[in-house]
């Protein structure tokens, strides 16, 4: 995880493409936020249900749950 930013924003990056996430995730770090970055939607919705966030990130098209899933 990344320094707070300076309001606390948590944010979860959820992309099957790992490169992508790890890049989204080192640029919003960058930016001062707390960022989880995930490549499983089904984990991603698990730790939806337990944890918390201010924003989520997801690609639309990924294997098991799409993106749109995790929003509802």
């Amino acid at each position: 995880m990344g320094r707070m930013h300076s309001k606390g924003e948590r944010i979860l990056v959820v992309d099957d493409d790992s490169e992508m996430g790890r890049w989204l995730s080192e640029v919003l770090q960058g930016e001062g936020f707390s960022v989880m970055t995930l490549d499983d939607s089904v984990e991603a919705s698990k730790i939806l249900r337990r944890e918390e966030f201010d924003l989520l990130i997801t690609d639309l098209k990924m294997k098991g749950l799409k993106g749109l899933d995790l929003l509802a």
